[in-house]
């Protein structure tokens, strides 16, 4: 059975010149930066991808795009500034152990976090809803790619393609990347 990259590459094809795709060899000073590894199958995902829109709605942060979103205090406050919402207290943010830390935006303003504990090939998808209220749903056992390749797949259904999605979204009918214009 083919690794999760190379399920999403047979069903979206790469585009020929990456934008922001960065190396192998830049991605030790992004995890120094940040202060964590990364998961394996996101750094190949932006190797092979770059910046860009899958289907035209969910959008990978590339750490070698300008501005850099991944990891952006901007986005990791948005979650903070709608925690009000959270009955049970906010959740932990990244830096923090376990803490939230965004990889993915969609164009209805959606989040996609990894919960960073324990090893990066463990860390849980978490899919926000634009508000950030306690609604959210959880991708347990699901890497980055995985999540991916499996909404092209029509494998994952909850949330990605939940209620405030538009009719117009079908990723098993659209399977497209759009790279970045550089």
């Amino acid at each position: 059975m083919p690794d999760a990259v190379e399920r999403l590459i047979g069903m979206v094809p790469p585009p020929t010149q990456p934008v922001d795709a960065g190396s192998a060899e830049q991605w030790p000073a992004v995890e120094a930066r940040l202060g964590v590894t990364l998961p394996a199958d996101y750094k190949r995902l932006v190797n092979v991808y770059g910046a860009g829109l899958f289907a035209d709605w969910v959008r990978v942060f590339s750490p070698f795009s300008e501005p850099s979103w991944l990891a952006s205090p901007d986005l990791i406050g948005s979650i903070a500034g709608g925690t009000e919402q959270w009955k049970a207290g906010p959740p932990a943010l990244f830096p923090e152990s376990g803490g939230l830390l965004p990889f993915a935006q969609d164009d209805n303003g959606n989040l996609f976090c990894w919960q960073t504990a324990g090893p990066p090939h463990e860390w849980t998808v978490i899919n926000f809803e634009s508000h950030f209220i306690e609604d959210y749903t959880c991708y347990l056992g699901c890497g980055t790619t995985a999540w991916l390749a499996g909404w092209f797949a029509g494998d994952i259904t909850a949330g990605i393609t939940g209620e405030w999605y538009p009719e117009d979204v079908e990723p098993t009918e659209h399977r497209f990347f759009t790279p970045d214009q550089t």
